[in-house]
């Protein structure tokens, strides 16, 4: 089921619940930034990560809520930074890479 007005849209499935807020605006074109073939797979023990991201997370920045991840060879770097309140996070965790850093 489909349900939806002026803010929001509700999708209804077996199981599940899904309500998202609808935006209306000029969106940038993701695909002159995403490149279509992209030749690096990073692999990742998705539990793992998402742990990790969340613990991360709660230093973020409450505005922009970024985190930012780095690879370097095997491993991966997850780090957030909140400047006001000097506040920082970072973590590490071995992962499978094939590209450049």
């Amino acid at each position: 089921t489909i349900e939806y007005n002026d803010s929001n849209a509700k999708f209804t499935f077996e199981n599940s619940e899904l309500i998202c807020r609808v935006i209306d605006g000029k969106y940038p074109n993701y695909e002159a930034v995403i490149p279509k073939e992209n030749p690096n797979k990073l692999s990742i023990d998705r539990t793992q990560f998402l742990n990790s991201v969340r613990r991360v997370s709660i230093f973020s920045n409450k505005t922009t809520h970024q985190i930012r991840l780095k690879i370097a060879g095997a491993e991966l770097n997850i780090s957030a930074e909140d400047i006001d309140y000097s506040n920082k996070a970072e973590e590490r965790l071995t992962c499978d890479y094939q590209g450049d850093d």
